[in-house]
């Protein structure tokens, strides 16, 4: 195959391109796995006397893009999932002390429930076709 050849094929194409609901999907998980995995180093600061504010703040960025990646099919719940983030941000942003473990044990149990819900959403669907 010639080099022009080569070009020609591969036109329009990007090389290990991924669909995008798939691509979408892989990095909502990526964004709930990392704000939750900032959180439990929050409360690692915490239990060793350290200031927890950069990874809950790290945690903050990633649950405020949690909307827009999930793309909830219907208004109701990308409505939700907003303001269940929205309410997430607020409980973090006061986070400071040891007094503060359990909103940090809250808003983790929060993420795994939505990851949860994200990864069995497609099977739930399915089964009921």
């Amino acid at each position: 195959m010639t080099a022009s050849a080569h070009l020609s094929s591969s036109a329009g194409r990007r090389p290990n391109a991924v669909p995008a609901r798939r691509h979408g999907r892989s990095l909502s998980l990526r964004l709930v796995e990392g704000a939750r995995r900032r959180l439990e180093i929050a409360r690692d600061c915490i239990e060793q006397g350290g200031n927890p504010r950069r990874p809950v703040r790290s945690a903050m960025l990633r649950i405020t893009r949690l909307p827009a990646t999930l793309a909830p099919t219907d208004e109701a719940s990308i409505a939700n999932l907003a303001d269940l983030s929205a309410y997430m941000c607020r409980e973090l942003s006061s986070v400071a002390g040891a007094e503060d473990l359990g909103t940090l044990g809250r808003m983790c149990d929060l993420l795994r429930e939505i990851r949860c819900a994200w990864v069995t959403l497609p099977t739930a669907a399915s089964t009921r076709m």
